[in-house]
C-alpha cells in the first residue's frame, strides 16, 4: 500500500497485507551502486550494491546476492536445503536472535536462472517468491528491525538486471507497488539494464522490459494465478527438475506446461538433456486430473502413448523457434 507522505517529499509504503511500519522507497537519484555509496531502494533499510567481489563484512548488515561472483567464490548460505525426492529450501530461520556479526545468504543454483542460448532471466517464480519471502522476514523480524540490508551482484549487465528485477518484484509483492513506483528507486541505472530476450541465438525482436515482468506479476496476484500466502515452493522446486517431469501448473486446475518427451526417457548430468518418456507422466497427469495433451514440438513419441490411457492428444506442432500459424492459434 502507497501511503502518503505528509510534509516530506519521498514515498512511504506500508506492507499490503497489513503490518507495522513504513518506509520510504529510494527517490532513484544515484547513477550508481558501488560500495561508496550503494543505491537505496528502502531508505536506511534496504540497500542495492554492484561489486566486482563479495562485500567486506560489515557488524548489523545483511548480504544478499543471487549470483555467484567468481565460480572459486564458496557458497556462503544459512538456507537450509536437502535432497530426498525434491530439494527443498526455506527462507531463513529469523526466529533466533541474531549476533551482532555479518549475515550472509546467497541463493542455491537450484533458484539461478539456468540459459537456453542467449536469454538470461527473469527469475523464474520459486527464486522470486523465495526473495520476497527472505527480504520480507528481515525487513519485519524483530530481532532484525535495525539491520541493514544489502542486496549485491556483479556489474554485469545482466546481472544487475537480474537483480533490479527481483528487488522490484518484492516492492510489487510486499507493498503492491505499481512497475512505475518499483523502478522508481533504480531510476538512475536504467542505462546499466538490459531487456529480457527470448530464448534463442537470433538476435531478439521482441523484448520484455522490467515494467513487463512487474506488471505481469501484479496482474497474476491479482486474477489468483499466483497467491503468495498458498503459493507451494517446495511443489514448484521439485516439478521444476528435469527429472521430476521438467512441468508447471500455469492455471491450477486448468493448464499445466511441460516438457516434450521422448520414447525413451534420456538421462544425463546435463539438466537441459534430461527427457521423461510419456508413461513416466501418467502418474502424475492422473492425481492433476488432465484430460488432454496438446503437442508443440516435432513429434518424438506416440500419440498412442497417451490416447491408450484414456488422454486425449491433439497435435498442433510447429517449427521450434518460430510461431505457430494462424490455423495452430485458431485450434
Amino acid at each position: 500500500m502507497i501511503v502518503p507522505a505528509d510534509g516530506a517529499e519521498g514515498v512511504l509504503l506500508k506492507a499490503a497485507g497489513g503490518g507495522t511500519g513504513t518506509f520510504e522507497l529510494g527517490a532513484g537519484a544515484q547513477r550508481s551502486a558501488d560500495e561508496a555509496s550503494p543505491l537505496p531502494v528502502l531508505e536506511g533499510r534496504l540497500y542495492f550494491l554492484c561489486t566486482a567481489k563479495a562485500p567486506t563484512s560489515v557488524s548489523g548488515t545483511f548480504f544478499l546476492t543471487v549470483s555467484r561472483l567468481s565460480r572459486r567464490e564458496p557458497a556462503r548460505c544459512h538456507v537450509a536445503w536437502r535432497r530426498r525426492r525434491a530439494v527443498c529450501m526455506s527462507v531463513p530461520d529469523l526466529s533466533m536472535q541474531f549476533n551482532p556479526v555479518p549475515y550472509a545468504c546467497q541463493l542455491n543454483e537450484k533458484l539461478r536462472y539456468l540459459p537456453f542460448c542467449s536469454d538470461f532471466g527473469p527469475y523464474n517464480l520459486s527464486a522470486t517468491h523465495f526473495v520476497y519471502k527472505a527480504l520480507a522476514k528481515l525487513l519485519t523480524h524483530p530481532s532484525t528491525a535495525s539491520t541493514t540490508i544489502v542486496f549485491y551482484s556483479s556489474h554485469d549487465a545482466t546481472d544487475v538486471t537480474n537483480s533490479v528485477y527481483i528487488l522490484g518484484a518484492f516492492l510489487v509483492l510486499f507493498f503492491g507497488a505499481t512497475p512505475e513506483q518499483a523502478l522508481q528507486p533504480f531510476a538512475g541505472l536504467v542505462g546499466q539494464t538490459v531487456p529480457f530476450r527470448d530464448a534463442t541465438w537470433v538476435p531478439s525482436t521482441f523484448d520484455l522490459s522490467l515494467r513487463d515482468c512487474w506488471a505481469g506479476l501484479k496482474r497474476a496476484v491479482a486474477t489468483g494465478l499466483y497467491t503468495p500466502a498458498t503459493f507451494d515452493f517446495e511443489e514448484y522446486l521439485y516439478y521444476d527438475e528435469p527429472a521430476n517431469g521438467d512441468l508447471h501448473q500455469v492455471v491450477a486446475g486448468k493448464f499445466i506446461a511441460f516438457k516434450g518427451p521422448k520414447s525413451r526417457a534420456v538421462g544425463s548430468v546435463d539438466p537441459g538433456c534430461h527427457s521423461m518418456a510419456p508413461c513416466m507422466y501418467l502418474q502424475v497427469f492422473r492425481a492433476m486430473n488432465v484430460s488432454a495433451v496438446v503437442q508443440l514440438n516435432s513429434p518424438e513419441y506416440r500419440a498412442a502413448d497417451f490416447t491408450d490411457e484414456g488422454i486425449t492428444h491433439y497435435d498442433l506442432s510447429f517449427k521450434d523457434c518460430s510461431t505457430p500459424s494462424d490455423g495452430i492459434v485458431d485450434r
